[in-house]
């Protein structure tokens, strides 16, 4: 920058006539579609860089519409590489109810500039029933439902890996159907990812050559009919995946109607094996039944914790990790040493079967199970007290140290036990806390630093009165 005879005259301190400044240009480009629904006023998103320490880039809140329908904004970001070129991405509404499909078929993408699709979901919240799962609505991917699975995640540019054209928004696929991506160079193998950001499912497979077989995914197997975004990478040094980047993706799915051997939990109560909408209880004789499949050598049930966010006994929400047992009967006895069900939880089921070498996934109804053991205390009922009477704080926890408050006690109970279960039933903590005839009593649980993030249930016995209440970890 530089000056030449100011106001038309010859300047008289020629030494400062020019200046100079740099400035870094640097950054990605990306494309942030969103698809809203009526309520555009609760959307909003984040994208955060390595660092997680603040936003590189956000948008939202959007204006309402007067009825239900969608309307497409597109947003240009450019997103600073300073430390690194991969970033996070994090979806959410305010009310909890996602952006479809109650008030319109909303949706949220992320594109290049090129506009090739890199990441998409349709956000489905609370009360919105597909395939029997019920889904969180508070933030996309749904929080808290797999600590591994915290935002979408995304590099840029876009790797040269892309799924096919012809494998996208095919719907009808079967076990034995192959997803096949472009073929890109170098020597290493390619890796699959198909995720469900509404109940925060990522599976990823390393394959050696440019497609995978829907029944290679033995473990965390797809679910018939949920629709999955699919995307690859190849490893083209073969040096690891930390520097190749995913390609573009798209939707498929497997067809329920196709897959051998959909179970589910017996649904019929003119049947003495009755299993869906049960109460029973857990460490008797009690059992569930499957349905029975032709040629099954293997039946696979999955209890699935969940919680009542808003307790008003409305939709439940899953919660991390479940308790699965596989056997070679469809007759499942409440009845196991590890990671034992507990009493006053409600758990979604589910089954798969094994026919012909093959998992079927879980493509049956989703049940739920609720367990009521008999009386304890020697056959004195056990009063639930209300959250007032037990304070648990801070909730979430971040550094192990959680305050205890115990509100009106009647003095006559001298100890008080404190258990803590992980979400597969397993007690990790336990303590005996005495009051000595007080009727109020304040301390301090001090939690093991080796305890992972998640949901737990911490249960509070005060001689005959119970709480359960959820403690997260973060």
């Amino acid at each position: 920058m530089s000056t030449s005879l100011p106001n038309g005259e010859v300047d008289q301190i020629p030494a400062n006539d020019a200046d100079g400044s740099s400035f870094d240009a640097s950054g990605e480009g990306v494309t942030i579609v969103i698809h809203q629904d009526r309520w555009g006023s609760e959307t909003t998103w984040e994208i955060y860089d390595a660092l997680e320490i603040a936003p590189v880039a956000s948008g939202g809140p959007y204006t309402d519409l007067a009825a239900a329908g969608t309307q497409q904004i597109t947003e240009q970001a450019c997103l600073p590489v300073t430390f690194g070129n991969c970033f996070t991405l994090r979806v959410y509404d305010s009310f909890g109810d996602g952006m479809c499909c109650l008030y319109g078929e909303g949706r949220w993408e992320v594109r290049s500039t090129t506009g090739s699709l890199l990441l998409r979901d349709n956000f489905q919240g609370s009360g919105t029933l597909t395939g029997s799962a019920i889904y969180d609505g508070d933030q996309s991917p749904a929080l808290g439902a797999n600590p591994a699975y915290f935002g979408h995640e995304f590099c840029l540019p876009q790797g040269p890996s892309n799924i096919e054209s012809n494998e996208c928004g095919v719907y009808n696929n079967t076990l034995s159907s192959k997803v096949y991506t472009t073929a890109a160079a170098g020597s290493g193998p390619y890796m699959f990812e198909f995720s469900n950001p509404d109940q925060a499912y990522r599976r990823r497979i390393t394959v050696p050559i440019r497609y995978v077989k829907l029944s290679q995914l033995q473990t965390s197997p797809l679910v018939a009919g949920v629709h999955y975004f699919v995307r690859a990478r190849r490893d083209g040094a073969n040096d690891g995946f930390l520097n190749d980047n995913w390609g573009s993706g798209c939707e498929m799915a497997l067809d329920v109607s196709v897959v051998q051997g959909c179970a589910q939990l017996i649904d019929d109560t003119d049947l003495p094996t009755h299993s869906c909408g049960v109460t029973k209880s857990f460490g008797n004789s009690d059992k569930v039944w499957a349905t029975p499949i032709l040629g099954a050598t293997q039946y696979r049930f999955r209890f699935q914790g969940s919680i009542d966010p808003d307790g008003d006994s409305g939709p439940l929400t899953p919660i991390a990790g479940a308790r699965v047992i596989t056997q070679s009967s469809y007759v499942r006895v409440l009845n196991w040493a590890t990671y034992t069900l507990l009493d006053g939880e409600t758990y979604n089921v589910q089954v798969e079967v094994f026919v012909n070498g093959v998992w079927s996934g879980y493509c049956g109804a989703t049940c739920q199970v609720t367990i009521d053991n008999p009386p304890a205390f020697g056959g004195r009922d056990v009063e639930v007290v209300s959250t007032s009477d037990v304070q648990l704080y801070p909730n979430p926890v971040h550094d192990g140290n959680v305050n205890l408050v115990l509100n009106g006690l009647s003095g006559a109970e001298n100890i008080v036990t404190v258990d803590i279960y992980d979400v597969f039933g397993k007690r990790v903590f336990a303590r005996t806390i005495g009051t000595e005839g007080a009727t109020q009593v304040s301390t301090v649980l001090e939690l093991s630093t080796g305890m992972a993030s998640g949901v737990y249930m911490v249960d509070v016995t005060m001689g005959d009165r119970k709480s359960v209440q959820r403690l997260t970890i973060q």
